[in-house]
């Protein structure tokens, strides 16, 4: 499977992470990845975004007629939630809804690989040579 070939792409120090968690976000880890996401503002400037919670994300997601499934990591959810408001979102009243859709879409995505959601991340922070700044010690 190719799961193995990426694995031992991992650095040693975040085999413990995943060897914890799998390849999905836990709480410390969502909070460290979304603290630093940003958006545009009006004018263009990039601007700190205001984090969507779990709970916030749990009602948003209930308000909008869905329910996150139970084998859903909440985590990888509240990321994709906040990633979406960073990148996607115009400020229109419907992007909470749509938020919604692209968080539900992702998550039940039929022909997604395992961990999805965290390599995307994890891979972004290579590409930005971020990686070697993540304390996985500190993320279990």
């Amino acid at each position: 499977m190719c799961m193995c070939n990426i694995i031992t792409r991992f650095p040693a120090d975040m085999l413990s992470y995943i060897n914890s968690y799998g390849l999905h976000f836990n709480k410390k880890l969502c909070e460290y990845a979304v603290k630093r996401m940003k958006k545009k503002d009006e004018a263009g400037r990039a601007v700190s975004l205001t984090p969507i919670g779990k709970e916030q994300l749990s009602v948003l997601v209930k308000e909008n007629g869905f329910s996150l499934p139970e084998k859903t990591i909440i985590w990888d959810a509240v990321y994709l939630a906040n990633m979406y408001m960073a990148d996607y979102a115009d400020g229109t009243p419907a992007d909470n809804r749509n938020m919604v859709l692209f968080v539900m879409k992702t998550l039940n995505d039929i022909d997604a690989c395992e961990g999805q959601t965290i390599n995307r991340w994890y891979s972004d922070m290579c590409l930005a040579g971020e990686q070697q700044y993540i304390d996985w010690e500190e993320m279990i």
